[in-house]
């Protein structure tokens, strides 16, 4: 894994306003005034995106011509076949993580 950079790059030498630099030297992501405040996590495709992603798999198109057609990413559309060739479903599949503190009769109450 590379290294940790978070660095402000001044005005002059971004060209337009302050810029800030965060992440691994090998994933870089560029963040411009606000919004070096906060990083986004990306959103999920919808189910729909999901469906036609696989449906024009089915239809016989391939990773690259889907990519294009639909304008997403080459290794999210290899990333939905594969989940749907393993489990059967484009759904969003349960995710790990803590498990919660209240059992679910008592949140309910």
């Amino acid at each position: 894994m590379g290294k940790w950079l978070h660095r402000k790059v001044p005005a002059q030498a971004s060209g337009h306003q302050e810029v800030s630099l965060v992440g691994h030297l090998t994933n870089l992501i560029i963040l411009t005034g606000s919004d070096s405040k906060s990083i986004m996590k990306t959103k999920e495709l919808t189910k729909q995106v999901r469906d036609k992603v696989v449906e024009k798999y089915e239809a016989g198109l391939g990773y690259k011509k889907i990519s294009r057609a639909l304008n997403i990413s080459l290794g999210t559309i290899k990333s939905i076949i594969r989940k749907w060739k393993e489990y059967g479903t484009t759904a969003n599949l349960p995710r790990g993580g803590r498990p919660p503190k209240l059992k679910s009769r008592t949140r309910r109450k």
